[in-house]
């Protein structure tokens, strides 16, 4: 159990550097489309809870809401970017099923094991021991 644990936990540190990479510039970034399936494929993760922490635009979580059977929930420290995400997923008519909150704890408002696959980006600054109690992803 805590080998498959520790896999999960390597594999979400793995996106976090992806989607980081991605925002800081470190690599080309690619369309929204192309990061989700990248996701997808690197993760296997096809179905389940999706926690985004840094949702800027919500462009990333219409892309892989499209990859597979999820649920998407944003979290992001800028009013800002909330509205520009809940406007955005408003308009693509996936609001629901995607939502996005406003965040401002270290502390993720999660149960213990509740995603299945939990994306940082640079914006959101939370500890590896965190992602790692909120995820679930030694049941995948």
């Amino acid at each position: 159990m805590e080998t498959r644990r520790a896999l999960g936990l390597a594999i979400t540190c793995g996106i976090m550097l992806l989607c980081s990479s991605l925002a800081t510039g470190a690599t080309t970034p690619g369309k929204p489309e192309d990061t989700a399936q990248r996701i997808r494929q690197e993760t296997g993760t096809k179905a389940g809870v999706i926690v985004q922490l840094g949702c800027r635009s919500g462009k990333l979580m219409d892309a892989l809401q499209k990859t597979g059977n999820y649920i998407i929930h944003g979290l992001d420290r800028s009013r800002q970017h909330v509205r520009a995400s809940r406007s955005y997923l408003h308009s693509r008519d996936i609001y629901g099923p995607v939502s996005v909150t406003h965040w401002s704890s270290d502390r993720l408002p999660y149960v213990n094991n509740f995603a299945d696959l939990i994306i940082q980006t640079k914006d959101a600054d939370v500890s590896a021991d965190e992602i790692g109690r909120a995820s679930c992803r030694e049941r995948v």
